[in-house]
């Protein structure tokens, strides 16, 4: 059979954040994040195997009647040094979604998986014993 994933994207960061998020491992979802706003500063990740892609950026916009018309992002979002499945850099952006005028800035795009991304089981050992 082959590969099931979730409906919905694995992390969803909204307006008026800014999450800082490392050593992670985000797969099997639709997207592996969904940006609907914010800034955050996601690096240092293992963010692959996600079946539409491993990034979506949306522009927000206001709702009807109000003065703004979407909300803008400021410089560049940084999604420097994580794993998306491949070292190339042209693959990586083929795999995602991004609204155009949004920038990301990938480089340096991991050329493996990223060492000690995903929990730490020892940490955990308490809820098996």
């Amino acid at each position: 059979e082959g590969e099931s994933y979730a409906s919905g994207p694995g992390v969803v960061i909204t307006e008026a954040t800014a999450p800082l998020m490392s050593y992670n491992v985000i797969a099997g979802n639709r997207w592996g994040i969904e940006l609907q706003g914010g800034m955050p500063v996601v690096n240092h990740n293992s963010i692959c195997c996600n079946a539409d892609g491993g990034l979506a950026v949306r522009g927000i916009y206001a709702e009807t009647g109000r003065e703004d018309e979407a909300m803008t992002y400021d410089g560049p979002i940084d999604f420097e040094s994580n794993w998306w499945g491949t070292p190339d850099e042209a693959k990586v952006l083929d795999r995602m979604n991004i609204d155009e005028g949004i920038e990301v800035d990938l480089e340096p795009v991991c050329v493996e998986e990223v060492g000690g991304a995903g929990p730490d089981w020892d940490e955990f050992a308490w809820l098996y014993s």
